[in-house]
């Protein structure tokens, strides 16, 4: 069934899981070219990869002089480094406590509830979040049809 955003749907992955496992979401509309995303570089309570890139539709990740992340933001271009869809949290419990204090405020501010603006939860209660830069020549995004077709020339022919 449709719910209020991608933070509620991933939510229901807790029927699956233990609380205190690591947890990763990944949107459908982005791809990354294989080997871009280390398992071994998603450290702390968090990390959100990042890649550099130009316009307002994306969220965005800023970071203090010295790479700590002081602040994610929906829509609103804070920094040239956005997230690519990837959310990866140390613990699902740490996402869901995230959720459950943020839920209502991200709904109101946003219309849905995103997953981006949850990592706020974690720079507000002194977690520790990294990000992962990713080339942006290896980012393909696919969130629209002509986003598809830039990216590969040959859809069009394949849908008729």
């Amino acid at each position: 069934e449709k719910t209020d955003g991608q933070a509620t749907t991933a939510l229901l992955a807790e029927e699956e899981m233990d609380l205190d496992e690591e947890f990763a979401v990944y949107n459908i509309d982005t791809y990354v070219e294989e080997g871009q995303i280390q398992k071994s570089e998603l450290k702390g309570d968090g990390c959100i990869p990042v890649f550099e890139a130009k316009g307002e539709k994306w969220s965005f990740v800023k970071t203090d002089e010295k790479g700590k992340v002081t602040e994610v933001a929906e829509k609103e271009r804070i920094s040239n480094l956005a997230t690519l869809g990837f959310y990866h949290f140390g613990t699902l419990r740490e996402f869901k406590q995230a959720y459950e204090e943020l839920r209502d405020s991200i709904k109101q501010e946003y219309g849905e509830v995103y997953i981006a603006p949850l990592y706020n939860w974690f720079i507000n209660n002194d977690k520790e979040l990294s990000i992962q830069k990713v080339d942006s020549e290896k980012v393909h995004i696919l969130g629209t049809p002509e986003d598809v077709m830039e990216f590969w020339p040959e859809f069009n022919e394949k849908i008729k």
